[in-house]
């Protein structure tokens, strides 16, 4: 039977307080109702997903997760990057003043030699930013809504695997073909 037909609409358009923050960020609904094998949106009929539907709504996830957890990463790598080039630029202090050495030329040596660092420190800051994703998506319980969804441990973890799939790329890319060229600059 039709899961619209056969699952009457719920009384209260509010939305739950505990469930409904999880459910507003994760698939956009007020309030989910799981019956007939699917979730319906208890204002009216409109089906979130059922079995015919699922697929679009593990595309949603998918991207939803690969947001986070790409969000954390750039999070974590552009406090490592500022805290690298704070070091690196501190470094260059002793040179300072010799000859034509001034701070322009020692910050130009500072952001050649960032490739480089970004390039070491990448994948820690993926770890990393990995970790705080799924932590917050768990603090807030949409993992939970993603479980109950019908998302199992392995596809999470696929997902997550594939944001790691293209940080690796990136990492890569930054490894072979922008900080070489750069590092031989700064020199």
């Amino acid at each position: 039977p039709d899961c619209a037909e056969s699952c009457a609409p719920a009384a209260t358009s509010k939305p739950l307080a505990s469930i409904d923050s999880m459910a507003w960020n994760v698939v956009g609904a007020w309030r989910i109702s799981f019956a007939c094998g699917g979730a319906v949106v208890d204002a009216g009929a409109y089906r979130i997903f059922t079995a015919a539907g699922k697929e679009s709504m593990m595309s949603v996830l998918f991207r939803y997760v690969l947001k986070e957890v790409l969000i954390y990463v750039a999070l974590v790598m552009a406090l490592l990057m500022v805290l690298t080039g704070l070091y690196l630029f501190l470094t260059q202090m002793n040179e300072l003043g010799i000859g034509r050495y001034g701070v322009f030329e020692a910050l130009v040596v500072v952001a050649c030699r960032l490739p480089q660092q970004a390039f070491t420190v990448l994948p820690i800051a993926a770890l990393m930013g990995a970790l705080l994703a799924l932590g917050n998506l768990a603090r807030g319980g949409e993992l939970v809504v993603m479980r109950v969804s019908g998302a199992s441990v392995f596809r999470l973890a696929s997902w997550v695997a594939c944001a790691g799939t293209l940080l690796a790329v990136l990492t890569w890319c930054i490894g072979d073909y922008l900080a070489p060229p750069a590092d031989q600059f700064a020199n």
